[in-house]
């Protein structure tokens, strides 16, 4: 398999020959790729000009779950202020649900539960026990 930057400078050649008046063809017998592949740059090229020769990024532009939006996270930074200030803990926090309810009465945020339960782990919470994330791997007792 070629590299990116060969890859990248095989369809800058068959844009130059398509500049030329090359058809699929003749892109096919110069650079020996398929004339399917060629036909699929040729087209590439119409639609997008010269910034056809670069690879198109497939997918969203970021990970939707990896990061969340400016907003949200100045809304939670809001939440986990109001958490420490209020001194809860694991006791009172210790089910998505209950959190997703503390953030929104908190501060209006609405949180899908992947996020809330990301949030949670960071605080040390764990979801469905009312023990801290360390305490339940060390198998300590709950704090009192």
């Amino acid at each position: 398999m070629k590299t990116k930057k060969e890859r990248t400078e095989l369809r800058r050649k068959a844009y130059e020959l398509r500049a030329t008046g090359a058809g699929a063809y003749g892109i096919h017998k110069a650079l020996g790729v398929s004339v399917e592949t060629a036909s699929n740059w040729i087209k590439r090229f119409a639609e997008r000009g010269e910034d056809g020769i670069f690879e198109k990024k497939r997918g969203p532009e970021t990970n939707p779950t990896a990061a969340l939006p400016p907003e949200v996270r100045e809304t939670l930074s809001r939440v986990l202020e109001a958490v420490a200030a209020l001194g809860v803990g694991a006791k009172v926090l210790n089910h998505t649900r209950t959190f997703r309810r503390f953030a929104h009465q908190a501060c209006g945020a609405v949180l899908p539960s992947r996020s809330a339960r990301r949030w949670m782990h960071r605080l040390g919470l764990h979801p469905g026990t009312d023990r801290p994330m360390d305490a339940r791997r060390t198998g300590a007792a709950t704090p009192v």
